[in-house]
């Protein structure tokens, strides 16, 4: 491997140090950890373009994943990259989009403009850093810092992201990948699906070179099944643009000859890339689907539909957050608790949720609440969804600068200002 390839001896780690295992690598870990996580399973009630459900031949955002990973894996086994941390990034690139793919992003995004908006790759960040939950000893799923930095710093045509949280300014070759593989996956993948539901046809895409060069190749006239058809003419899409990318980066990467991984974050621009032609064909593919798929009137009434929905579920949640969620024979929610955070007045159900950000494999019975005993106990999935309302609220209520961060041995530091007034929520207030 070249000395820019990230590998655990020059990686920065994890937050949390932990023990080698005995026959997997951490990034094989970091793999296998997305795989395993509940987040992921998640991801095949999520829409890539199609609602789940309509047709079990559609992609869904796991499946598209899976397929983004598969591509990512080819491109750097060629390169001579670590294989495990691309393979793992890209199956993590999409575990905090909304539903509804970007339709619902959109609305999202609109519905919280007062509170810094809604960001996908943010979303991701925060689900393997705090959101999942499967260790007794710290939130979150604890990657490799590699790992992270990529989801950080993932793009894409649609995706623009907002996170600051890391000073790189790429991420490694592996992360970079991540974004060609995920470009190349939708749009060929897309493609398949719009043809398939006959919303666009092949006549539609002759003035598409890609597409007219792809059909070519594989001399689809003489193949008299359409899914075939279909099928083979996005498998050469994809296998083009992959050999092109190999050829370009290996190019690239001869030009800027870096010898180090700091030199690859350091860079002017990704050095994983496409040739300047194969750019320009893919996007005009894209220009194609955006204006004769996505923008398709019946996907278009699904998203003003999609509007409505979460209209209605974020205002509820609002008015009454986690209403009907039931402790034992008791809602919680509803009393208030004298609890100051930087001046802010927490309610019960906030303070209730930073306490359990600090949640213990205890046995049920001797599981504190850190608060007095009519406040109950919430399941697992309420805790999270309540930690997630009160991180929202209390960061909108302190200022853009307030921010929470995890701290070694479980729970949250709130820092606020320059001079970072620290809060540890612990197991008690």
């Amino acid at each position: 491997m070249s000395g820019y390839t990230v590998t655990e001896k020059t990686s920065k780690g994890r937050m949390f140090p932990e023990r080698p295992h005995p026959y997997r690598s951490d990034f094989e870990r970091d793999r296998d950890r997305i795989i395993h996580c509940s987040a992921f399973r998640r991801l095949e009630g999520k829409a890539q373009v199609f609602t789940p459900g309509l047709d079990d031949y559609y992609r869904t955002r796991l499946t598209h994943s899976i397929e983004v990973a598969q591509i990512g894996r080819t491109i750097a086994k060629e390169l001579r990259l670590n294989e495990s941390l691309t393979e793992a990034i890209c199956l993590a690139h999409d575990l905090g989009h909304s539903p509804f793919g970007h339709a619902g992003e959109k609305v999202l995004d609109d519905l919280m403009a007062a509170s810094g908006g809604f960001e996908h790759n943010c979303q991701s960040l925060r689900i393997v850093d705090l959101l999942e939950h499967p260790y007794p000893d710290f939130m979150g799923l604890n990657l490799m810092y590699e790992t992270r930095l990529g989801l950080a710093r993932h793009e894409s045509p649609y995706d623009k992201t907002r996170n600051e949280t890391f000073g790189e300014k790429h991420c490694s070759l592996e992360g970079q990948i991540a974004d060609v593989a995920d470009r190349i996956a939708y749009n060929c993948h897309d493609l398949e699906d719009g043809m398939r539901a006959r919303l666009i046809g092949a006549g539609q895409l002759k003035s598409v070179k890609i597409f007219a060069e792809a059909q070519n190749r594989i001399n689809a006239e003489a193949i008299e099944d359409l899914t075939i058809r279909r099928t083979r003419t996005a498998k050469a899409i994809i296998d083009k643009l992959v050999g092109d990318c190999l050829e370009a980066s290996k190019k690239t990467l001869a030009e800027a000859t870096p010898t180090t991984l700091d030199e690859i974050y350091a860079a002017d621009t990704n050095l994983i890339t496409l040739p300047p032609e194969s750019d320009a064909e893919l996007a005009e593919l894209e220009k194609f689907l955006l204006q004769n798929f996505y923008q398709h009137e019946s996907l278009l009434e699904t998203a003003e539909k999609v509007k409505d929905w979460f209209q209605r579920l974020f205002e509820g949640d609002l008015q009454a957050p986690l209403a009907g969620v039931m402790a034992g024979d008791r809602n919680v929610g509803t009393n208030r608790v004298d609890v100051q955070v930087g001046g802010v007045q927490l309610d019960r159900l906030l303070a209730h949720a930073l306490v359990v950000a600090r949640r213990v494999d205890a046995p049920r019975q001797s599981r504190g609440d850190g608060l007095d005993g009519d406040a109950g106990r919430l399941d697992l999935a309420a805790d999270r969804l309540a930690l997630v309302l009160a991180q929202s609220r209390v960061e909108h209520a302190l200022g853009a600068d307030a921010q929470f961060q995890p701290v070694e041995g479980g729970g949250l530091h709130l820092r606020q200002g320059v001079g970072h007034r620290d809060l540890a929520l612990q197991s008690t207030l």
